[in-house]
């Protein structure tokens, strides 16, 4: 290698380096506003992480969807069949999470397990709808609670 292409790789390493301490600061303030407004921080993080990359093992296969849901290889993953955990954010969709192993087994023999995944899906969206209900519950109480502390304010002057 020469002293130029030398040069030139450490200031490429330089400039990664720079870049994943500037992207790991900025998560880390998206955590930190996200927890103060009570928003899950995985809610603000996980659609990111889910994207892939050269570092994250999960990969979205395109086109593979089992009753009209996604699915996400990762073969990191310790469950023959697994979701992301529901949460309070209406855009939210459920995923399937499978190794490739398991993505190949059940290709294979879709009859077998389609209603396991039905029930986990039918799972999941009861708990997404009492998720989001508990949500917008709690915003309300937040408004009311504004609206009760703004009209006391009115009172005072």
């Amino acid at each position: 290698m020469s002293e130029q292409d030398g040069q030139a790789h450490a200031v490429e390493q330089v400039n990664k380096e720079e870049t994943l301490n500037t992207a790991r600061a900025a998560v880390g303030r998206a955590v930190e506003v996200a927890e103060r407004a009570g928003i899950s921080p995985a809610t603000v993080v996980e659609p990111f992480c889910r994207a892939g990359g050269a570092d994250n093992a999960a990969t979205t296969t395109a086109g593979l969807s089992w009753l009209g849901v996604p699915v996400s290889i990762n073969d990191a993953s310790d469950a023959l069949f697994e979701m992301p955990p529901a949460n309070e954010d209406p855009a939210q969709q459920p995923t399937f999470i499978v190794t490739a192993a398991t993505a190949e087994l059940i290709k294979q023999d879709f009859a077998l397990y389609s209603e396991g995944l039905a029930s986990m899906l039918k799972d999941w969206q009861e708990e997404k709808t009492r998720r989001v209900g508990e949500g917008k519950a709690t915003a309300a109480r937040g408004a009311a609670e504004q609206l009760r502390v703004d009209g006391q304010d009115e009172g005072t002057r």
